[in-house]
């Protein structure tokens, strides 16, 4: 599938991603989140894997115990 903004009088089309995103107060889960920014500058063909490594690295993040973050502060 092509990206819509390739497509000659789609360049309008490109995404817009806000910038000022309002985090989540956890800054190991806000810096996970931090990497979809990269969906902007990817073709959609790359979306699945991005997704999949965000996940898995959202999932750890949430599975990490707390009390040991806490002694590592």
């Amino acid at each position: 599938m092509a990206d819509p903004a390739d497509i000659p009088g789609n360049e309008a089309v490109a995404a817009v991603f806000p910038v000022d995103a309002a985090g989540t107060g956890d800054a190991g889960v806000d810096a996970v989140l931090a990497g979809a920014s990269a969906l902007a500058g990817t073709p959609v063909a790359g979306h699945t894997a991005l997704y999949a490594g965000l996940q898995q690295a959202l999932a750890a993040e949430l599975d990490a115990d707390p009390a040991a973050r806490i002694a590592e502060s």
